[in-house]
This record gives C-alpha cells, structure tokens and sequence, in this order.
C-alpha cells in the first residue's frame, strides 16, 4: 500500500480514498523519486524583500 498524495506534497491524508496497491518496483520508482525531490530542492534564491523602515507602522 502506498499513498496516492503523500507526505513529499505535503499531505497527510491516511484515508482510503488516498491509497492504492502498488507492487514492489512501481513502489520504490515512486518513492525513490519523491525523496530524490526532496534532497534537491533549492531554498529561494532572492530573500523577500522588505518593507522601507519609514512604512513600517
């Protein structure tokens, strides 16, 4: 068993609804890639920007 939408979205949904049967190479193919996803993902690159000091109420 294995989650349509996981924790890798950022759901946690355990209903029945949200998992399917899935044999063991379709299993480690999809978490495989969600958690390489995971590994590589980039912060931002800019910061957000800021409001100016004299607009700051």
């Amino acid at each position: 068993m294995d989650h349509k939408i996981g924790a890798a979205q950022g759901v946690d949904d355990h209903s029945d609804s949200n998992l399917w049967s899935l044999c063991e190479w379709h299993h480690n193919r999809k978490t495989g890639g969600e958690a390489s996803a995971v590994a590589h993902a980039k912060p931002p690159r800019r910061r957000p920007p800021e409001e100016h000091p004299g607009m700051i109420h």
